[in-house]
């Protein structure tokens, strides 16, 4: 891994003062089987992490190097979870009109997880599409609803712990795009009444405070 990433890292040296375009991307699509290779399930998690930071590095300044496919970005269930946030970070830069249905199934998947904090970044990584994707906000709006209007199914701390991060997440679609939620949430909340008290996360009561008492006097 360190005489790949070493190579990298070179790479991105020159590419910062190559012009054409063409070649960039090339080289860019030549870069991304080598590296997702070493983020195969086989892999430690160590150089899943380090390959990770590297990729996302990558992937924000030279967007040509994703494409339409996520997966290689899925979680495995025996991932640590520092290698799982990593992981939803570039399935958020991945996301495109023409996989964000996959991408999405598979958050909803992850929601069922019994970590906790894995699932607060599944939540969080909704509207962070949505920021992303404006042309896809009502789809992703859509899903974040749902999962908190039937997350009272799931297991007590991930019950908790969808609603606190969807009410983190309505706010953002909401300043986001002004005017286009606020009644869709107003009706969540009438729905599914939430006390203060129930929430514990203090970004998530802000953000129910704000809500309450900011949106809709």
């Amino acid at each position: 891994p360190g005489v790949v990433l070493s190579s990298v890292r070179l790479i991105l040296h020159a590419l910062e003062i190559m012009t054409d375009e063409k070649n960039r991307k090339d080289i860019l699509l030549r870069l991304r089987n080598p590296l997702l290779t070493l983020i195969s399930s086989g892999a430690l998690p160590a150089t899943q992490y380090m390959v990770l930071k590297n990729i996302r590095l990558l992937a924000e300044k030279h967007p040509a190097f994703l494409t339409n496919d996520a997966r290689p970005f899925y979680c495995n269930y025996n991932d640590p979870v520092y290698v799982k946030t990593l992981k939803l970070d570039m399935m958020i830069l991945s996301g495109t009109e023409g996989n964000v249905n996959d991408i999405l199934k598979e958050l909803r998947e992850y929601t069922t997880e019994v970590d906790s904090q894995f699932v607060a970044a599944a939540i969080d990584a909704i509207p962070a599409i949505a920021l992303r994707l404006p042309a896809l906000c009502e789809k992703l709006f859509e899903t974040l609803d749902h999962l908190v209007r039937t997350s009272r199914t799931a297991a007590a701390n991930v019950s908790n712990t969808i609603v606190e991060r969807g009410f983190v997440g309505f706010v953002l679609f909401i300043k986001a795009y002004p005017g286009k939620f606020n009644k869709k949430v107003k009706d969540i909340l009438a729905l599914r009444p939430v006390e203060e008290t129930e929430i514990e996360d203090s970004n998530a009561k802000a953000s129910l405070l704000w809500l309450l008492r900011g949106t809709f006097t």
